[in-house]
């Protein structure tokens, strides 16, 4: 050991260092930085040039096919599973239907106090009416309707509680009302407590009162029922 006594001076080994200790705080800011990477140009997009695909025409479509669908269904009866008899015809319906548009028919066909297995008979219908239901049923429109079947149809979807065929009837009796048949579309609606439908017929009454109370249907009217007659009177006086 030539240099011993640089190094271990009286025998003794002295270590000389430099300690640096964190703060806590690694860099205070990013010096600079350097990007390479060259995007493409972008293109702006003209809005009216971009095809505006429609498909309220298709939904329409759909809606009509869904409809000759099921009138299909209704006239050719396939896979029918229950017949409704009136007095002169029978129609192939089916539960699934009738279940569906009519909480009467549903609790019919389901409840196990009142379920039918085959056949419904309705006694108080003629053929034509029970035609027209079933249709609409199948359908939801209805066709060539004149006073007398619009009253009966509306008498049916009242029994059956298809309010929305109701509805139906009652507005194309409103569009038909007239000095000579105002008072039996009067009865129809206070018979059965269809309250929008009775203040409209009422309104049309008590907008020509001269007329309609010197008719001979009014007359009639108190006869059948003085208690109506007499309230769409007093609603003159209260104008």
């Amino acid at each position: 050991m030539e240099k011993k006594s640089l190094f271990l001076k009286d025998d003794t080994l002295s270590l000389h260092c430099e300690c640096v200790f964190p703060t806590g705080i690694s860099f205070k800011g990013i010096i600079g930085t350097k990007i390479e990477l060259t995007l493409p140009q972008t293109q702006s997009i003209d809005l009216r040039s971009v095809p505006i695909i429609n498909t309220s025409g298709r939904q329409s479509d759909d809606a009509s096919s869904l409809k000759e669908d099921f009138k299909a269904l209704y006239t050719e009866g396939t896979l029918s599973d229950i017949m409704l008899s009136t007095e002169t015809k029978t129609f192939p319906a089916h539960s699934a239907v009738l279940c569906a548009r009519s909480p009467v028919f549903k609790t019919m066909i389901t409840d196990d106090r009142t379920k039918i297995k085959e056949s419904v008979d309705i006694v108080d219908m003629d053929a034509d009416t029970v035609r027209r239901m079933l249709s609409y049923m199948y359908t939801d429109s209805v066709e060539d309707l004149q006073w007398e079947s619009a009253l009966r149809l509306y008498e049916a979807a009242n029994k059956y509680e298809i309010l929305s065929l109701r509805k139906k009837c009652s507005d194309f009796l409103e569009h038909s009302l007239s000095l000579t048949n105002a008072c039996d579309a009067l009865l129809l609606a206070d018979r059965h407590q269809d309250h929008d439908f009775k203040m409209i017929v009422q309104t049309y009454i008590i907008d020509r009162d001269k007329c309609v109370f010197s008719s001979e249907e009014f007359k009639k009217l108190m006869k059948k029922n003085s208690e109506l007659a007499a309230e769409t009177m007093h609603k003159v006086w209260q104008k």
